[in-house]
């Protein structure tokens, strides 16, 4: 009998993780493909890049980041849903490097003492300079309007494409 209650058991857990693992989809979202994608910078592999498939239609955008390859795995439609939906989408790469006038690992632990913590608050928190950001991809492949970057993604092909964005560069982003 224990081991009747036990393997029911075992059986209904089971059951609730392949059932909850699998995420419904929104009502009217088409079926996600798995897309692998390269990016490099120069020919060379492109590390830490943020990058957003734009849907022609404008629905069901994705995004991924490049490893140490350059290679994005996994996409995420919507944030959420793993894979890209089929169609055409223009391809935006953005990479940024943030500058600090203080860099965070120099910054000592907030001290206990109440006018040690005042002027540490002062020096490191009040004060601090927010970081300069720097692009380090041409500006125009981070927008949908004026990246020359497209992808179709399909059911019937792979979906593994190569996109270089060119020279390295360094520009100060202004907001």
């Amino acid at each position: 009998m224990k081991t009747m209650r036990t393997l029911s058991l075992f059986s209904l857990v089971l059951l609730c993780v392949v059932g909850c693992s699998r995420q419904k989809l929104p009502d009217g979202m088409p079926k996600p493909y798995p897309v692998t994608m390269t990016v490099t910078q120069d020919g060379k592999p492109l590390a830490d890049a943020m990058v957003l498939l734009s849907h022609v239609d404008g629905q069901w955008p994705a995004q991924g980041v490049s490893d140490s390859n350059g290679v994005i795995k996994t996409f995420y439609t919507n944030s959420k849903y793993p894979g890209v939906v089929a169609g055409q989408f223009k391809v935006c790469v953005r990479k940024v490097e943030k500058v600090y006038a203080i860099d965070p690992k120099d910054i000592p632990p907030e001290p206990t003492d109440l006018q040690e913590k005042y002027a540490w608050r002062m020096k490191y928190q009040e004060n601090r300079i927010p970081p300069k950001e720097y692009d380090l991809v041409e500006t125009n492949y981070a927008d949908p309007k004026t990246t020359p970057l497209e992808l179709e993604v399909s059911s019937d092909k792979k979906n593994n494409p190569t996109f270089d964005v060119g020279k390295a560069v360094k520009i100060l982003y202004t907001r």
